[in-house]
């Protein structure tokens, strides 16, 4: 069971009587194919594997975007290390470290801390107060201190690195398929159903609502094609993203789905819906009655994509 340590003292702790480790880290916002090179690296090892990734909000690491441009919330991260089979992560606050030098870095969390043997990095991972540090200050003090440096290099995908920049761009212009051939994974939310208006039950389209995370990115606000997991069942979904112009209220941001085919009470539970591809945009109707016309044919659309898809997925 992949045990999770969430500061430099429990890092401590857990490897003060342990051997070598071999170790990936990084950020790995969104664990797209890029990073999942570099993970595989310290897995193929003899070594215990050690996932090491900072965790942000306060104090966040100079390079990084704003907060609600993460491609994973923190919870969903940890279950995707969990079910790739990685032995530790190490999440200590991105405070901890940011004093450090590339040197200290190494030396204190690599080195002493972690007992690192084995290193993988990105090629382009940066470390250290300023993040002034890079593979080829890393490659050398690696040497210095006994320690193998495996720096993966891009994954490419149509001439073009993978990169979570490149994907949250995808996801910004409505690309979805695009973003999810890069990601290597269908781009999902995972969290609670809220109580809703219910105006959907009334109309014969009852619907699932989930609000995004503060830190989460929200893709281009409109309708797509999903599926959504319903009791370990995959089902065609219809899913609109945004702030539904045409009812009146002011709102934040969330992901209403129409589970094609399922009735039930799904109040209070946690479920997964994945996006397939991009529909339309958001837009305001002259009226409710327009606005489930047009649901009436999303829905029919995102189906038939839905069951051509998971008939495609069956298959292989």
């Amino acid at each position: 069971m992949m045990q999770v340590l969430t500061s430099l003292s429990q890092i401590r702790d857990a490897f003060s009587c342990t051997g070598p480790s071999a170790v990936a880290v990084g950020f790995f916002d969104g664990l797209h194919s890029g990073h999942r090179e570099v993970i595989r690296q310290a897995m193929e090892t003899a070594y215990p594997s050690v996932v090491l990734t900072f965790s942000i909000g306060q104090g966040s690491s100079p390079k990084r975007k704003r907060p609600e441009s993460q491609l994973l919330t923190q919870r969903d991260k940890l279950s995707m290390l969990e079910g790739i089979g990685v032995d530790y992560v190490a999440v200590p606050p991105f405070e901890e470290m940011r004093a450090m030098s590339p040197d200290e870095f190494v030396q204190t969390v690599l080195k002493d801390l972690l007992h690192c043997r084995l290193l993988s990095c990105g090629y382009d991972f940066r470390y250290g107060s300023g993040a002034v540090g890079d593979v080829h200050s890393l490659q050398e003090s690696c040497r210095r201190l006994g320690m193998t440096l495996l720096a993966a290099p891009p994954v490419m995908l149509d001439g073009t690195a993978v990169s979570s920049t490149r994907i949250r761009d995808c996801l910004i212009q409505g690309k979805t398929e695009e973003a999810n051939r890069l990601l290597g994974y269908r781009y999902f939310i995972d969290e609670i159903v809220t109580q809703g208006n219910q105006l959907g039950r009334q109309r014969g389209y009852p619907t699932i609502n989930q609000t995004y995370p503060e830190e989460l990115l929200v893709p281009k606000y409109g309708v797509y094609a999903s599926r959504t997991l319903v009791n370990g069942v995959w089902y065609a979904s219809v899913t609109n993203i945004g702030v539904k112009p045409t009812i009146a209220g002011q709102r934040s941001p969330l992901a209403e789905t129409n589970i094609l085919g399922f009735e039930g009470d799904l109040y209070g539970k946690r479920m997964r819906v994945e996006l397939l591809s991009y529909l339309r945009g958001e837009k305001k109707f002259e009226s409710v009655d327009a606005l489930y016309a047009q649901i009436q044919s999303d829905a029919d659309t995102a189906r038939q994509m839905a069951e051509r898809f998971m008939t495609e997925q069956s298959r292989c």
